[in-house]
C-alpha cells in the first residue's frame, strides 16, 4: 500500500505480481502515493489486482494485465484506475486473457497509454475488456484483439448525467483483428460499446480484417 506522501520506484527488473492458487496479490496507490516502474508491470491471473485509488503510476515498460501462468480460479486480473487515479503507461498495455481480465477507468480517473490490445495472450480466453466511465482515456492505437481464440472481448463506455467521458484513440483502431496462422474462425463477438461519452479515432477503424478465416458478430452499439 503506498499511501500519501509516500514514493516507490522500481527498478532494472519488470514487477511481477504471480499466484499459484486462489490468492489475491495486490498493490494499491491512493491519493498522493506515487509509484513508478521502470522495467514494466505484469500482472498474472488467479484475481491479482492493481488499484490506482488517487494516486499516480508511471510504468515506462509494457503492462500485462493478465498473463497466463497457471489459473485454477476462471478469474482474470483487473487494473482499477479510480477517483482521480492516473496511470502513465509509457509501453503498450495489454488487457489479456485467461478470462475476464479487466481494466476499468472510473469516477475521475486517468489512462494515458501507448498502444492498447485486449486478447493478445497466446492461449485462449474470453471476456476481457476496457471499461471507461465519467473518466478520460488516451492512447495511440486501440486493438480488440489480436490473436484467433479470443471471444466476447472489447471496449465499454459509459456516462453518467452531469458527469464527463473522454476516449481518444490518436491512431487506428481494429476491431476483431486476426493475426494468427491458425484456421479456426473464433475470433468472433467483440465489440464496442457506446452509452453516452466522447469516443474519438484518428486514424482508420478496422472491423473483422482476415487473414486465414471469416470472423463473426464483431459490434459496435452506440
Amino acid at each position: 500500500r503506498i499511501l500519501s506522501g509516500a514514493s516507490v520506484n522500481a527498478t532494472n527488473e519488470v514487477l511481477v505480481l504471480t499466484s499459484s492458487g486462489k490468492c489475491r496479490n495486490t498493490i494499491y496507490v491512493g491519493t498522493g502515493g506515487v509509484f513508478t516502474a521502470q522495467a514494466g508491470i505484469r500482472v498474472d491471473d488467479n484475481i491479482n489486482w492493481v488499484i490506482i485509488d488517487g494516486g499516480v503510476v508511471t510504468n515506462k515498460g509494457d503492462y500485462y494485465n493478465g498473463n497466463r501462468k497457471s489459473n485454477t480460479t476462471g478469474v482474470g486480473a483487473t487494473l482499477d484506475i479510480v477517483n482521480g487515479g492516473v496511470l502513465r503507461q509509457i509501453g503498450t498495455l495489454r488487457v489479456s486473457p485467461w478470462y475476464d481480465s479487466k481494466v476499468r477507468v472510473m469516477n475521475g480517473g486517468m489512462l494515458q497509454a501507448g498502444a492498447i490490445t485486449i486478447g493478445t495472450d497466446a492461449d485462449s480466453g474470453s471476456g476481457s475488456r476496457l471499461i471507461v466511465s465519467n473518466a478520460t482515456v488516451t492512447a495511440s492505437s486501440l486493438g480488440v484483439p489480436a490473436d484467433d481464440r479470443h471471444t466476447s472481448e472489447g471496449v465499454m463506455i459509459y456516462e453518467t448525467l452531469g458527469r464527463t467521458t473522454t476516449v481518444l484513440i490518436s491512431g487506428g483502431m481494429n476491431l476483431g483483428v486476426y493475426n494468427s496462422s491458425r484456421s479456426g474462425p473464433n475470433n468472433r463477438n467483440n465489440f464496442l460499446n457506446l452509452s453516452g461519452g466522447t469516443f474519438t479515432v484518428g486514424g482508420a477503424d478496422t472491423m473483422g480484417n482476415t487473414v486465414i478465416a471469416a470472423h463473426s458478430n464483431n459490434v459496435i452499439r452506440i
